[in-house]
């Protein structure tokens, strides 16, 4: 009789313990972790095409966790990627900039068996082209213009130059020997100071024309 009612405690203490540790277990499971949040952190607002975009972040209290970032993409889709914090609660993410235009990105932690689901703020950024900048204070000066120099007459230029002065003069000297041989009576005949002004004239004409 004894026994009987030693084993009968033994099996109701049983039952109250494994209870007990079913309730426990339950309780954890759907308690929430208390004052979880994740944050993102917001760096410049202006970026260049072909930049790489540093995305930084933290999950608190402190731990391991799993975070999916969702980005908004200038020609509107998602991309969805996962990174994993540290101990200390950071995580980082980096992508290739391919694209101008407007970018946005958020982050969430969900973690079931914690109960977590906490969602970060919003972070926005503009990609734009690169430009070549002008200084606005530096205008263009005008060139001086350079006078035309007539080059010096070569040698060949003077050699014709001479032929056509000797030429000149050989025509000069004809035709004073064709009025010589004309018989012109002496009054209309011109004097000899009157034949000499003519070859000084002539000879005159025949440097100015070189020069």
């Amino acid at each position: 009789m004894n026994t009987y009612w030693y084993c009968l405690a033994l099996v109701s203490l049983f039952s109250v313990v494994s209870a007990f540790a079913a309730v426990g277990h339950t309780t954890y499971a759907q308690q929430p972790y208390q004052n979880a949040t994740i944050h993102l952190y917001e760096s410049k607002s202006i970026y260049l095409k072909g930049e790489t975009y540093v995305l930084r972040g933290y999950v608190s209290p402190p731990t391991v966790a799993k975070v999916l970032l969702t980005f908004t993409l200038p020609d509107g889709s998602i991309m969805t990627r996962s990174v994993g914090s540290d101990e200390h609660g950071n995580f980082t993410y980096s992508f290739f900039l391919g694209m101008a235009g407007s970018y946005g990105v958020y982050a969430q932690w969900v973690d079931e068996l914690r109960n977590v689901s906490a969602r970060s703020n919003y972070v926005g950024w503009i990609v734009t082209y690169p430009t070549t900048s002008v200084g606005t204070n530096e205008t263009e000066q005008p060139q001086p213009v350079q006078p035309t120099q007539t080059p010096p007459p070569n040698d060949e230029t003077a050699l014709w130059l001479g032929l056509i002065s000797l030429g000149i003069l050989s025509a000069a000297l004809v035709a004073l020997l064709s009025l010589k041989r004309r018989h012109i009576p002496a009054s209309d005949a011109p004097s000899g100071h009157h034949r000499r002004d003519v070859v000084v004239e002539t000879l005159d004409l025949c440097l100015n024309s070189r020069s």
